[in-house]
């Protein structure tokens, strides 16, 4: 009974020993995968950390470089320039008169370029320096020239442009000619004020239900045929599309002042007295009225030729470049 008990006793210990053993092994597998995996892992992480730190290392030079050209730059920029009170009125008055300079050329505007050399001019009148007086000496000539220039009265204009939009709705077409025929076969002329639409459309209706009368009446005897209308660009619909043309002609005229185009603004008011006396009676007040403002406006110049002041922009950059 003994030995049964130990010999069970025995048994179960190297089972146990087995199972230990064999969870030893697998603790063992397991730990070293993990392991494994762990130092690949850190190894990866230790590769990115090296990357970061030669890409800071990297900025580091590039921040490195950018400080020196910045101070080689600025070293560069002291040479050339002057850090004196005098030397920074100068170059101030360099860009002011660049500036009026792109006033006159490009925008016409000789007010803007008044007051801009007006500035100039005091501020370089409390400089004594010998290098300056050319320079005083030209700033003083064109103040003198834009202070005398004759400038378009633009106000005026408008003005002008205001009478021909209050007379524009008022003044009665030109009278339109309709050819019609009589029972004999002659023509007759028949006027008709091309004001009253509704009724020149009801005139055409009766005209040629009257025409298609005799027409019928005469089918039997000889063959006749429709003649058309002797002047068909004078008909009521081609009267106002003409009449919308010369409107936009009237605002062609205004935009034209606005952008002080000089060349666009004598052909837009050569054209509306052309087109004036073919849409509208000229025998009527109203458009006596109109043709005469427009020969004032004819006679108006809406740009003005401007001084040249590319001298003195010269001699103040020749003051810079010293």
């Amino acid at each position: 009974m003994e030995e049964s008990t130990r010999s069970k006793i025995s048994i179960k210990s190297v089972a146990l020993a087995i199972l230990l053993l064999i969870f030893m092994v697998v603790v063992i597998v397991t730990g070293s995968s993990f392991w494994q995996k762990y130092s690949a892992e850190q190894e990866r992480i230790n590769q990115q950390i090296a990357v970061l730190n030669q890409k800071q290392q990297e900025i580091a030079d590039l921040e490195n470089k950018l400080e020196t050209a910045q101070n080689d730059l600025r070293i560069l920029l002291d040479s050339k320039t002057s850090d004196t009170q005098n030397q920074t009125q100068i170059k101030d008055a360099y860009f002011l008169v660049r500036l009026a300079e792109d006033r006159l050329q490009y925008a016409n505007d000789v007010q803007a370029a008044k007051q801009l050399l007006q500035s100039v001019h005091d501020n370089l009148s409390s400089i004594n320096l010998p290098e300056l007086a050319q320079v005083k000496l030209l700033l003083t000539t064109n103040l003198d020239n834009l202070k005398r220039l004759n400038y378009p009265d633009v106000q005026e204009t408008h003005v002008n442009l205001a009478i021909l939009d209050s007379l524009l709705n008022v003044m009665p077409l030109k009278p339109m000619t309709v050819p019609a025929t009589n029972r004999d076969g002659s023509n007759q002329k028949i006027s008709k004020n091309n004001n009253q639409p509704g009724e020149n459309m009801r005139f055409d209706k009766e005209w040629k239900r009257s025409l298609n009368l005799v027409l019928e009446d005469l089918k039997s005897v000889v063959k006749i045929r429709k003649k058309a209308d002797a002047n068909p660009e004078l008909s009521y619909v081609n009267i106002e599309i003409n009449k919308a043309q010369f409107k936009l002609l009237i605002e062609q005229i205004r935009w034209s002042i606005f952008y002080r185009d000089a060349a666009v603004y004598q052909r837009s008011v050569k054209n509306a007295q052309e087109m004036l006396g073919q849409i509208f009676d000229a025998n009527n007040e109203n458009v006596k009225k109109f043709a005469n403002t427009l020969n004032t406006l004819a006679s108006v110049q809406v740009q003005a030729n401007v001084p040249d002041i590319k001298e003195l922009v010269n001699a103040l950059q020749a003051l810079l470049v010293r």
